[in-house]
């Protein structure tokens, strides 16, 4: 399988063109502010969440990044976290 043209492969690019994904979990719930704030994080990743209750009862948002750039994952998820320390608000990655 080859990558499409737009997407080429390289050193920091998945093979066959996917996306590298990573996950950061934040063991709260957050308000709107919060969330759209979070969501802006600049990098270059496309940023998602999602909210709910775990199996525990407890509330948790998931974030999840994507880019076909492993490197430009990683760089969003460091300030990601870095927003998320500035705000007081617990974060890890899974």
């Amino acid at each position: 399988m080859t990558a499409p043209p737009s997407s080429p492969p390289g050193p920091h690019r998945m093979p066959g063109g996917g996306e590298a994904r990573e996950e950061v979990t934040l063991p709260t719930a957050l308000d709107g502010a919060t969330l759209a704030l979070l969501l802006a994080t600049p990098g270059g990743a496309v940023l998602s969440a999602r909210s709910g209750i775990d199996a525990a009862g407890r509330p948790r948002t998931v974030f999840t990044l994507a880019h076909p750039d492993p490197e430009v994952v990683a760089t969003t998820r460091e300030h990601l976290l870095r927003t998320c320390r500035e705000r007081g608000v617990r974060a890890f990655v899974v």
